[in-house]
């Protein structure tokens, strides 16, 4: 079974958000997407995505300076084909769910272009990954 997969977006753990802004904006040109929260930020580089996530503690006592990777399907569909393969992959465990993603600015979803849909899970190192699908079904 053969997905399509594309990135979205990377998420970093800054300690300080205005000075990560200067810096990825001096560096790369990056713009600014949205802005709604005083603690993230949504820049574009190219067509990359890098989502700032302003923590007051040292990277050290982060989870890492990477948040979570995340990469998008084109449909519901291949999410939910994609959430059964783990689950038959790897018995036992929770497992991911799939959830509505809240609308821009409600709960975690701040940025631009929030998805429709959204699944979590962990790799077996505790690496956090995010697959997101902006479309409700297959072909739309």
């Amino acid at each position: 079974m053969s997905m399509s997969f594309k990135p979205d977006h990377i998420a970093l753990n800054v300690t300080d958000l205005e000075r990560s802004k200067r810096f990825y904006a001096s560096c790369f040109d990056a713009r600014e997407l949205s802005k709604i929260s005083p603690l993230f930020a949504e820049l574009e580089i190219g067509e990359v995505r890098l989502h700032l996530l302003q923590n007051q503690k040292p990277i050290s006592d982060m989870e890492g300076p990477i948040a979570h990777f995340c990469l998008s399907v084109p449909s519901l569909n291949e999410l939910e084909k994609l959430a059964s393969r783990i689950r038959e992959s790897f018995p036992g465990g929770p497992g991911p769910s799939i959830q509505e993603a809240p609308p821009l600015g409600k709960g975690s979803h701040l940025e631009q272009r929030p998805p429709i849909h959204v699944m979590y899970f962990r790799d077996p190192d505790g690496i956090l990954i995010e697959i997101r699908s902006y479309e409700t079904k297959s072909g739309n």
